[in-house]
């Protein structure tokens, strides 16, 4: 292939790698923040449901980033 492509295509996906980076580690210190909010100040079963759904939909965010910062460290690379 042509070393200008490969390049870009490094650049590009180098990039992709500290933007899931990053929305990994937004996405822990939320989840913290969540936790200690939850503890300090949820009570009932009701507020304590409804904490815990938004906790897992942070979780599942993060894990996709997860997941999207493998597949470009992979490609990074085989590259």
């Amino acid at each position: 292939c042509d070393t200008r492509l490969l390049t870009i295509e490094w650049e590009l996906r180098y990039a992709q790698a500290g933007d899931s980076l990053e929305e990994i580690r937004q996405n822990l210190r939320l989840c913290d923040h969540m936790y200690t909010f939850k503890r300090n100040w949820i009570r009932g079963q009701s507020a304590n449901t409804r904490a815990q759904n938004a906790l897992s939909r942070i979780e599942i965010k993060a894990a996709m980033a997860a997941e999207r910062y493998r597949g470009a460290r992979a490609a990074v690379s085989s590259l």
